[in-house]
């Protein structure tokens, strides 16, 4: 069981966020990637896409921009995540997580 999914209330529907958020819990990564696709995954919608800032991914995880910028190329890289090549407002992209197989 993922840490996320035991603090769900017995009996409530799961949310987009819920099960993205069990996908990246399942991945063997180090914490620090962890920590930034939890990150994304607490914004994402039903289909597993959302718009967020470096600014504001750097803010909520604690990571310098600077690492945020190369980890999100990595994950791209990788085929963890996809990015749109346009912004979408206020220096934001969107992002689409990737299920894992």
């Amino acid at each position: 069981m993922s840490a996320e999914s035991e603090y769900r209330i017995p009996g409530e529907p799961s949310r987009p966020r819920d099960v993205w958020r069990d996908e990246v819990w399942s991945l063997p990564l180090p914490a620090s990637e962890k920590l930034l696709l939890l990150a994304l995954a607490d914004h994402v919608d039903e289909k597993g896409s959302c718009s967020i800032s470096v600014e504001d991914l750097s803010q909520s995880t604690g990571l310098h921009e600077r690492t945020v910028r190369r980890m999100l190329k990595e994950f791209t890289l990788r085929g963890l995540i996809s990015r749109s090549n346009r912004h979408v407002g206020r220096n934001a992209y969107r992002y689409r997580l990737a299920r894992a197989e």
